[in-house]
């Protein structure tokens, strides 16, 4: 660890060749207050003893982390005298003018609302290339904004920025966003290593003298150097992709103090590092490096490491300080695919229950990978359509729950090639959507493990025997056929229930084979960095947290949010996350206690998560259980299915 090398440091900066000008408006012939002062800014940042005082990044001969100016650098700052008043849209950007050793000069021109005087306190903030075009850096409003709707239970706090379609002018808060990078240092040089101070007037300017400012450039970002290496002790070096969960990649600075300010619904904690230049990484000495926000304690995170033929993931605990850097040797271990995850005691499946045709192939069972949901990534087709209504798309966003009609409704065909809803406890009719009556009528009865040929009297019309089953419990009917290896059953009221128990469940996502972004719920006995965002969501998608390293790794259970077949119908709705649509699953379980409803799992963009009626004869995602305890060692299903080979196959995970 290398404090003394990114420790910030004390500088000497001066406004030189102050020159101010007003900008001013004519109204009817007369002239008005000024709007705000434009001045020639000049600044000048000293040497120190320390290398801290400067800010490009790159590697001395033993791989340390060390600091240089370079042409093109840049910083904006902000005139917090201004008192939030300003009228300006943007910051004011100086840019490097020259520079020596560790010593550089800026200038530019810096609007403030009010004359300059002593006293006034300026921000500034390295690099201003970070805020270009709202790259990693965003104005946001310093007040939160507190969305309540006591109705559909929703009740968050964040700060508003233009995503939430409010124009938001220059004030004293940020928002940092590190989430996604490349694990280059010239590009977190540019658009992550966040470095501030706030400088104070020490003399009231005048026409062509010095105003000197006092401050401590404060670096706020901790940079993390990795290397891989398998359980055999050999390198990994053909890798495209680390994640790592557990760090802070986004949240709100407060400029006027330099504190964190970002809401339990707005801050993240996943880095994404998309590896595109090998040769970079390499002339590096190997070593991945990521920028992200340290807690000052012991943080818990959990790596994922992909290549082509394999994925990695390593979980350990270390004490992560701000402003500092540290590389790290780290042995990874295969991630191989496992039948369940517990969560609560239970061995839940590792995906939905689905169907799957491709060609002659037929696949029943559980889902190659747990954010799994029909058409997951495709683009709709003509069988998709309402009748003569073609579906529409967003070719950014693919996949099901991005199909619309109109402008924000989400109503699509589903196929049976690819489906992933059921009617509770159908076994005859599965594959007729529009069957009436297509699902068990039994009250006051749990189907786990039991099968029916009528359905209705369930005690008279029990049976054990496989082939005249019509309704029961049809997960366990479709992988006890003796050609699955491992047996699943619906999970019990008990089971589901415990699932809103959890002491993580939050909205998540999870990326795809394909890049794409399937949403949903996360839940795990393991506890989530911070108090992190809740169901309900609003119809922000923004407030999902990244989750695929934890769900590849197996921390937890994912479940996707997939809406409802009607009754009677393959119409599908409530799975359109997009364009500010409501959107829910309800999850199934075993007890049908009333005749058309049972109790379900529900979770959504106006649905917390708690237990709650759903229709038996609309169809509904079912995440299965295991039965078997005492099977080790064999494939898991789905990895035996030729058309998964690409997701999942017996000896690795690869999404």
């Amino acid at each position: 660890m290398k404090k003394d090398i990114l420790k910030a440091t004390a500088v000497a900066i001066s406004l030189l060749s102050l020159t101010a000008c007003s900008d001013n408006e004519e109204i009817n012939g007369s002239t008005t207050e000024p709007k705000s002062y434009t001045y020639d800014l000049s600044l000048n940042v000293g040497d120190s003893k320390s290398q801290g005082s400067t800010r490009s990044l790159e590697l001395d001969g033993n791989n340390n982390v060390v600091s240089g100016w370079k042409d093109k650098d840049k910083m904006f700052a902000y005139n917090l005298s201004d008192k939030e008043q300003s009228a300006e849209s943007a910051y004011s950007m100086i840019d490097i003018k020259s520079y020596k050793g560790h010593s550089a000069v800026f200038t530019g021109k810096i609007k403030s609302v009010n004359p300059v005087k002593a006293g006034d306190k300026f921000v500034l903030f390295y690099p201003g290339t970070a805020l270009e075009n709202n790259y990693t850096v965003e104005q946001v409003d310093p007040e939160t904004f507190h969305e309540v709707d006591k109705k559909n239970d929703i009740d968050l706090t964040y700060h508003v920025s233009e995503k939430d379609g409010k124009k938001v002018n220059i004030k004293r808060t940020v928002s940092l966003n590190m989430k996604e990078q490349d694990g280059l240092l010239k590009t977190i040089d540019k658009k992550f290593d966040y470095n501030w101070t706030v400088a104070t007037v020490t003399k009231a300017p005048k026409v062509n003298n010095e105003v000197e400012l006092n401050g401590d450039l404060e670096r706020k970002v901790s940079l993390w150097g990795m290397k891989f290496k398998d359980a055999n002790g050999a390198p990994i070096t053909d890798i495209y992709k680390v994640r790592v969960s557990g760090i802070r990649s986004y949240d709100v600075l407060d400029m006027s103090n330099g504190s964190f300010v970002g809401t339990d619904d707005e801050k993240e904690y996943t880095v994404d590092a998309s590896i595109t230049d090998k040769k970079a990484i390499a002339s590096q000495g190997g070593y991945v490096w990521l920028a992200f926000l340290a807690d000052n304690k012991e943080t818990e995170f959990t790596i994922t490491v992909y290549t082509p033929n394999k994925l990695y993931t390593k979980t350990a605990k270390r004490v992560m300080n701000e402003g500092t850097d540290f590389r790290t040797s780290i042995t990874v271990d295969a991630i191989k695919p496992e039948p369940y995850v517990t969560v609560n005691n239970v061995k839940w499946a590792t995906g939905n229950f689905i169907h799957y045709k491709k060609g002659s192939q037929e696949y029943w069972g559980i889902a190659p990978a747990q954010w799994w949901i029909s058409n997951y990534a495709d683009a709709p087709k003509v069988d998709n359509s309402l009748g003569s209504t073609q579906i529409k798309y967003d070719p950014n966003n693919l996949g099901s729950q991005f199909w619309y009609i109109g402008t924000s409704m989400g109503k699509y065909t589903q196929t049976n090639e690819d489906f992933d809803l059921f009617r509770w406890g159908d076994i005859a009719y599965m594959m007729n959507f529009s069957k009436k009556l297509g699902y068990a009528g039994f009250t006051n009865t749990d189907i786990k493990g039991n099968y029916y040929y009528n359905r209705i009297a369930p005690g008279l019309n029990y049976t054990t025997d496989r082939s005249k089953a019509w309704y029961g419990d049809f997960v366990l009917y479709h992988t006890n056929d003796g050609k699955h290896n491992y047996r699943y059953a619906y999970p019990s009221l008990k089971e589901l229930e415990s699932l809103t128990k959890s002491k993580t469940f939050i909205p998540g996502f999870c990326y795809t084979d394909k890049g794409n972004k399937v949403y949903g719920a996360y839940i795990s006995d393991y506890p989530y960095p911070g108090a992190a965002a809740k169901f309900p969501t609003g119809k922000k998608l923004w407030k999902y947290q990244d989750v695929t390293g934890l769900v590849l790794a197996n921390k937890g259970l994912f479940l996707p949010i997939t809406g409802y077949r009607e009754d009677g119908s393959s119409t599908t709705v409530y799975r359109y996350v997009g364009q500010g649509s409501e959107f829910y699953s309800v999850y199934q379980c075993s007890w049908g206690s009333v005749t058309s409803t049972t109790p379900g799992l529900k979770f959504g963009s106006q649905s917390s998560a708690k237990m709650g009626p759903t229709q038996r004869q609309a169809a509904s995602p079912i995440r299965p259980v295991l039965v078997d305890d005492n099977v080790k060692g064999k494939p898991v299903d789905a990895a035996n299915f030729t058309p998964f080979n690409h997701i999942i196959r017996a000896d690795a995970r690869l999404y």
